[in-house]
């Protein structure tokens, strides 16, 4: 892990001004305190009206660069990220897909890496329905034909260390299950082409603060957080 000295020692938040990222550099060594600790001081820093919007946003970004340099743990994979309104947790239950005539407990073994699917479905369901975007569903994609579940799970723990360390665990719902092929190859619905199926993982999001009840973003502010992803997608090429 990617850790500081002492919270103590990251400069004062109420000065406004984020630090350079070789100043940040220096202080991270082999200690106690991690990176999530950081984000979440800051957070809790901007929440109480300390720091700006604009200075909030670059310290996440000088933490989010130094964060990536250190990044460990996942494995060469592609990461897509969508979202949508309904349907997410039947179709990782169920398996239905339009052209697929197996359900999923056919095709896959499920292994649950984080969180509670119904729990997941029921603050989904909360969210008033306006025909908006309500979760984020994230999917990593991985090249191996096989992965032990104890990888898998690190795994899913490093990639939700970096996406959501701006947040406490009590603002966010997080749910994280890899499926794992019992058929590996299946014809494409529109080509007829046979394609390989391999281990995969899907993460679903509700875009909601459960604190605030603001709506939860942790991948908005795409300008801001390009970096993130691309070093990401670097680090696993």
């Amino acid at each position: 892990m990617v850790i500081l000295n002492r919270l103590d020692d990251i400069p004062t938040l109420k000065q406004k001004r984020p630090p350079d990222y070789r100043e940040l550099l220096r202080l991270f060594n082999k200690s106690s305190n991690n990176i999530n600790q950081i984000a979440k001081k800051i957070n809790t820093e901007y929440r109480n009206g300390f720091i700006s919007e604009n200075a909030y946003l670059r310290y996440l970004n000088v933490l989010i660069n130094i964060r990536d340099a250190f990044v460990a743990g996942i494995d060469k994979c592609l990461i897509r990220v969508s979202g949508g309104n309904s349907g997410v947790c039947e179709y990782l239950e169920k398996g239905y897909k339009q052209g697929r005539e197996y359900t999923r407990d056919e095709i896959d073994n499920r292994l649950v890496l984080d969180g509670d699917l119904a729990l997941t479905e029921s603050v989904i369901d909360a969210i008033p329905d306006n025909g908006q975007e309500r979760y984020l569903h994230i999917t990593l994609s991985f090249f191996e034909d096989e992965l032990p579940e104890a990888k898998l799970h690190d795994i899913v723990q490093e990639f939700k260390s970096l996406l959501m360390g701006a947040y406490h665990e009590d603002e966010f719902n997080f749910y994280a299950e890899a499926h794992l092929p019992k058929i590996k190859q299946m014809p494409d619905h529109k080509t007829g082409n046979m394609i390989e199926r391999k281990p995969h993982v899907h993460i679903v999001i509700p875009e909601i603060n459960m604190i605030t009840g603001n709506k939860l973003n942790p991948v908005g502010m795409v300008e801001h957080y390009i970096k993130y992803f691309d070093s990401i997608q670097e680090h696993n090429q």
